[in-house]
This record gives structure tokens, sequence and C-alpha cells, in this order.
């Protein structure tokens, strides 16, 4: 492969891994959580429960779970969001959805965008919140 590709495929990798929100909601714990499945699956994003919440992937075929998600984690009425797996956004990982490494990194980083918007919306009433992304 080439130097250039992989140079690429590892600047994307870290942007992914610079994604880290906090929100911690109160008592609105449970409707945030339904609006967040909500607003992602409207985008596509493929819903699978997870003991700590949930992870998104970007669409439901086999291949997506090579790729990296989005992580919802949930204790009591605090959530994180993370990006799980940064480091399979590959051009391979992304051949099997038919992709490329930057065309995954937008979708995922669309998903990230509008949990963004969320948590702001939620944020003005939050005992705390943190949003660091590329």
């Amino acid at each position: 492969m080439c130097y250039r590709l992989v140079a690429e495929e590892e600047e994307l990798q870290q942007k992914l891994n610079s994604v880290h929100m906090y929100i911690d909601v109160g008592r609105k714990a449970e409707l945030f959580q339904t609006n967040m499945v909500s607003l992602l699956a409207k985008l596509g994003f493929h819903a699978s429960p997870r003991a700590e919440g949930f992870a998104f992937f970007p669409g439901k075929e086999e291949g997506w779970k090579q790729l990296p998600s989005i992580r919802l984690t949930r204790a009591e009425s605090a959530f994180s969001v993370t990006v799980h797996a940064s480091d399979n956004l590959t051009t391979y990982n992304a051949s099997a959805v038919h992709s490329t490494p930057a065309g995954v990194y937008e979708q995922v980083m669309r998903g990230v965008g509008e949990i963004e918007r969320l948590y702001k919306e939620y944020g003005k009433k939050a005992a705390h919140l943190s949003v660091t992304k590329p």
C-alpha cells in the first residue's frame, strides 16, 4: 500500500480518537438516551445494545462491525460518547462495505456532529457538559 494512503488512514484514525463527549443530564437521562438513539437511527445508524450503553454502526451489513463505531456509555444520568475501534479504519475494512476510509470517516463524523448538537441542546440545563472533537 502507498505511504500516502497509510498516512491518510492514520490521520483519520487520530481524528476519530479525539472524539470525547460527556454530559450529566440529571432526571432527563431516559429522554436523552431515547432521543440519541432516535436521532442516530434517522441518520441510518444501526443501534446495538451493550451492557454499558450502545454501539452505533453507520450501516447494518456485517462489514460495518469491523469498522469504527460511535459508543454511548451511560452511568445513571451521565453519558459519554467516544469512537470505538478507530484503528480499524483501513482501506481493506472500508472496502468490505463498498466505501473508503474517508467515506466511513465522514459517516461517523456526521453522527458525531448530530450528537454534539443534542449535547448542546441538553447542555443548557446539564450539571456538566464537555465536548472535544476534531
